[in-house]
């Protein structure tokens, strides 16, 4: 069975998720149709990064150029729970410009 793995960011949850040919599939669920992949967690995770920047651009907000999407991977800080022992979850965030 999969693991699913959680990324926090500023609120939106980022899900990873391996498939069946051994690439991380990512998507966001607050933000339909927003998906991409990777072959490893951290080409998914840029990738998603690049697919949040493009849907949030799309968006008819009166502030979508003040949206950036930090890319570091150093930013990244994974953590597990007692609770949810095979979940990780990491964190960084999306600054306003």
């Amino acid at each position: 069975m999969s693991t699913k793995v959680f990324l926090h960011r500023s609120g939106l949850h980022v899900v990873f998720e391996p498939d069946e040919d051994g690439w991380m599939v990512v998507h966001v669920p607050d933000l339909p149709g927003c998906i991409s992949q990777g072959a490893s967690f951290e080409d998914a995770a840029l990738n998603i990064d690049s697919a949040i920047e493009d849907y949030l651009a799309a968006l008819d907000i009166e502030d979508q150029a003040s949206w950036t999407v930090t890319t570091s991977s150093d930013l990244f800080s994974e953590a597990t729970t007692a609770e949810t022992p095979d979940v990780r979850w990491a964190s960084t965030e999306i600054a306003a410009a």
